[in-house]
């Protein structure tokens, strides 16, 4: 099995994707990045915000994408993502993942 991975890019918001968003779970919520799935176990992450001025949020974002997408070990792993989006320990922790489907 190959190794997942991701890499910065810009999300098409046409098609699948999820926003990750950090802070108080609902309209408060910061949007820190986008993730799309890019091929079989390969993705492509877009920060939405300055990096400097949001150092430690974009650390928490990207510690979740390393383990939900590449350290789980999981073998589909954008379908767990998806399914994560609703699960209980996303609406606790202080990333919070979002589903938006394709607009077609």
């Amino acid at each position: 099995m190959n190794a997942s991975h991701w890499s910065e890019g810009v999300v098409d918001l046409d098609k699948e994707h999820i926003k990750l968003f950090i802070g108080p779970f609902g309209d408060t919520a910061q949007l820190v990045a986008l993730v799309a799935p890019a091929g079989e176990r390969s993705f492509t992450v877009q920060f939405v915000v300055e990096k400097a001025g949001y150092a430690e949020a974009v650390n928490e974002v990207t510690r979740e994408l390393n383990f939900y997408l590449i350290e789980k070990g999981e073998d589909n792993p954008w379908a767990y993502a998806k399914y994560h989006c609703s699960t209980a320990s996303n609406i606790y922790s202080s990333v919070h993942w979002g589903l938006y489907r394709s607009a077609t």
